[in-house]
């Protein structure tokens, strides 16, 4: 979905610390020490910056700063947990928040990204349980089912970790291509 608006995903972030600053009963001043206590630099006028919409950028070590000196995880205040608005992923594009949250914590990728690129990064232990993502086990099965029906076989070890023997175009030999572990 194309983003035309002027909202930006720092200021969604700079909403959601606010309202954990003041729910946390924080002054801006006592988060910008807790901050330096955590080797960011920031003073009371940078947390107002940042709250007040004049500072418009945030670095990854102060968003997971700001998070654990917060004590929430990150993506709950870079994606307002409690909003079904559009979220702005880039200057050109937006999602459903609930879309970008999922796709922050790696469970689904967004529409316009390709699932077959998205889940070749996640480690295999952070597939969990299958009730745990039941999108990502669905189409992790839909894929399995098609590689082995085209290109190899699927078996069980022992252990019950899955293998999926691939058959490689042009190289006449066979070779695991990966596994995976359902418990």
């Amino acid at each position: 979905m194309a983003h035309t608006g002027t909202d930006t995903a720092t200021r969604h972030l700079a909403r959601r610390v606010k309202e954990v600053r003041m729910r946390r009963g924080f002054t801006a001043q006592q988060l910008a020490e807790a901050l330096q206590a955590q080797g960011i630099a920031w003073q009371r006028t940078t947390v107002v910056k940042l709250e007040n919409g004049t500072r418009e950028n945030v670095t990854l070590n102060e968003v997971l700063a700001l998070a654990y000196v917060l004590g929430v995880a990150p993506v709950h205040l870079m994606v307002d947990p409690d909003t079904a608005s559009p979220y702005p992923v880039t200057a050109q594009v937006s999602a459903p928040a609930a879309a970008v949250r999922s796709w922050v914590r790696g469970f689904k990728p967004l529409d316009d990204i390709d699932p077959r690129t998205f889940y070749t990064e996640v480690p295999a232990v952070e597939f969990g349980k299958r009730e745990d993502h039941p999108d990502r086990y669905e189409w992790v099965s839909d894929m399995a089912r098609y590689l082995s029906r085209s290109m190899g076989r699927m078996y069980r070890r022992d252990d019950g970790s899955a293998v999926l023997e691939v058959e490689l175009p042009g190289r006449g030999n066979r070779g695991e291509s990966g596994e995976a572990t359902e418990r």
